[in-house]
C-alpha cells in the first residue's frame, strides 16, 4: 500500500521533474520486483524506461539500468524471448557508456546468465558468469561478497553441466 501510494504520488506530483520521476519509478519498480510483485514492477519499470529514453535518448547508462531491471522482471515471469534481447541491448549500452569493467556490466551479465540458466542453457550461461566474476575480482579483490556470490553462481552452473570437480572448486572458493 505504501509503495502503491508512493508510485501514485510520483506520477502526479513530479510530472515537471521527469528525471527524478523516472529514477524513483525505477527504484520502486525494483522494490516491487524484490517483493515478487512482477506485474507492478513491470508496469513501473516500463514507464521509467519510456521516460528515461525520452529524457536521455536510447544510448544512456540510466536507460540501460532500467532496461536491465525490466529484463530481470520479464525473466522472472519466464518471458525469456522478451528479456534476453533487452539484457543484450542494456549490456551494449553499459559497455559503451561505462566501460567493460563497470559493476553495472557485471550485474547485467549475471542477470543474462540467470536467464540462460533458467532456459537450461548452462554452457551459454558460463561465459557471462566468468566475465562477471573477472570484473568483480578486478573491482573488489578476491575477499568480497560480490566475488563469493559470483563463485557460487558459477559453481552451481558448472555443476548443472556435469562439471562436478570444477563446481566443487568454485564453491569451496566462495
Amino acid at each position: 500500500e505504501v509503495l502503491e501510494n508512493g508510485a501514485r504520488r510520483i506520477a502526479t506530483e513530479l510530472d515537471d521533474q521527469p528525471e527524478v520521476q523516472a529514477k524513483l519509478m525505477d527504484t520502486i519498480g525494483s522494490v516491487y520486483e524484490g517483493l515478487g510483485l512482477y506485474a507492478e514492477a513491470g508496469r513501473l519499470l516500463a514507464e521509467a524506461l519510456d521516460k528515461r529514453r525520452h529524457e536521455f535518448g536510447d544510448q544512456h547508462a540510466d536507460v540501460a539500468q532500467t532496461m536491465a531491471h525490466l529484463a530481470k522482471v520479464l525473466s522472472l515471469q519466464a518471458k525469456y524471448r522478451a528479456a534476453e534481447p533487452m539484457y543484450r541491448v542494456a549490456l551494449g549500452i553499459q559497455r559503451q557508456q561505462l566501460g567493460d569493467s563497470a559493476p553495472q556490466v557485471a550485474e547485467t551479465l549475471v542477470g543474462l546468465a540467470e536467464l540462460l540458466t533458467s532456459e537450461g542453457r548452462f554452457q551459454d550461461a558460463e561465459v557471462p558468469l566468468r566475465e562477471s566474476l573477472e570484473i568483480r575480482r578486478r573491482i573488489y579483490g578476491n575477499e568480497h561478497l560480490e566475488v563469493a556470490n559470483g563463485l557460487e553462481i558459477l559453481g552451481v552452473t558448472l555443476y548443472d553441466q556435469g562439471q562436478n570437480e570444477a563446481a566443487e572448486s568454485m564453491l569451496r572458493d566462495a
